[in-house]
């Protein structure tokens, strides 16, 4: 099982009724730009900011592979979800624009989403400057999405880069 279907089970799970079409349309459809930028941002509202729980196998999954969801929102796995199905909906030079536009018009809980996921996504250096712009981020929250839990600047960054960071991480006392 792949980590798209391991989360698409997840939330699957969740949901009932319409929000589950809604998940079904959005993550298995075709899919443009407008109908992603609206899924990804609407995930909030269609499922909640209920925390994830911790101990069941999906759990573990997830975390195994660099994935870390027990206590965050719902809202951002569906997210996370989201970003995950791209792959083979869209064309590969569009999922770039898609994944940075996504970053750029969010709000803190969508940029912060998008930061988690990157290290998932195929051929994830293609997002260094996405991350780079969160590690400088003013606001401790997206910083901490790329910082803490994430294997991405270590795999991805440039040694003054990851340095810069580390630096930012320990004088703004991350954990």
């Amino acid at each position: 099982m792949n980590l798209f279907e391991v989360v698409n089970a997840m939330v699957s799970a969740r949901l009932k009724d319409g929000p589950l079409q809604w998940w079904q349309t959005v993550t298995m459809g075709p899919l443009d730009r407008p109908r992603f930028l609206g899924a990804f941002s609407g995930a909030g509202r269609r499922l909640g900011r209920a925390e994830v729980a911790a101990g069941t196998s999906e759990v573990e999954t997830l975390a195994q592979s660099g994935l870390r969801v027990a206590g965050r929102p719902w809202a951002e796995l569906g997210r996370t979800g989201l970003l995950l199905s791209l792959q083979g909906r869209v064309r590969e030079e569009d999922i770039v624009a898609l994944v940075e536009e996504a970053y750029r018009t969010g709000d803190l809980e969508e940029k912060q989403a998008v930061l988690r996921t990157l290290a998932l996504l195929p051929q994830p250096e293609r997002f260094v400057a996405v991350a780079a712009e969160g590690a400088r981020s003013n606001a401790m929250s997206i910083v901490e999405a790329i910082t803490c839990d994430n294997m991405f600047p270590a795999q991805h960054f440039a040694t003054e880069a990851l340095n810069q960071m580390v630096m930012k991480a320990l004088f703004n006392e991350l954990p």
